[in-house]
């Protein structure tokens, strides 16, 4: 049987597709599919991880089994050591007009973003809005911008440097977990959901 998992992009290239091949290696008689955070194709998935504003109601609470919520995940802006070599530190989103920033275009849809996303939109120049995190990550990397990561993110230690002072409050989504009611009992898919929560809980 096809077990498919529906996971956001931005957690999946962040920080999870490693613990996902490792799961598979394990597991190679496992036929898995990867499906992005998309309605159509959380409906169609076995196992669902979603993020939402944290305190936020979610029909996909009611439409999954074993819902719960596992972790709260931060996000921060950042920015490469080598563009604020010999240059000082921005403290503010006002410091940002001398400097790139990249938008990853799935930010815009959760308000308690609207801080950071209120400060892309009015900005005149230097903005660039990618499809999908690794472009972002890419465009922060080589292209010197500033960007949010998720403060999991394996490739925060590439040489790029937080910069929590920029925002009045610190970003942060709720991450959940269900199962279709026909996969409940789904001890594959339960097993996959534990290892995304030690993986959230730094064990």
């Amino acid at each position: 049987n096809e077990l498919i998992l529906s996971i956001p992009t931005m957690m999946l290239e962040g920080f999870l597709f490693r613990e996902l091949i490792s799961f598979i290696r394990e597991n190679a008689g496992l036929k898995v599919s990867l499906v992005n955070d998309a309605p159509e194709l959380q409906q169609s998935a076995d196992l669902v991880v979603w993020l939402q504003d944290p305190y936020a109601s979610n029909e996909l609470r009611s439409q999954l089994t074993a819902s719960r919520s596992l972790s709260t995940l931060g996000f921060s802006p950042y920015i490469t050591e080598r563009r604020i070599r010999g240059r000082m530190m921005p403290v503010s989103l006002a410091d940002l007009d001398d400097y790139m920033v990249v938008q990853y275009q799935g930010y815009e849809r959760f308000p308690s973003f609207a801080q950071w996303n209120d400060c892309v939109i009015q900005r005149q120049h230097g903005t660039i809005h990618v499809d999908t995190p690794d472009a972002q990550w890419r465009m922060i990397r080589w292209a010197n911008g500033v960007g949010l990561l998720p403060d999991k993110a394996v490739y925060l230690d590439a040489g790029v440097r937080r910069l929590p002072i920029l925002l009045d409050n610190k970003l942060a989504l709720e991450v959940w977990v269900g199962r279709s009611k026909r996969s409940a009992n789904d001890p594959d898919a339960r097993m996959i959901a534990e290892r995304i929560t030690r993986v959230l809980k730094g064990k």
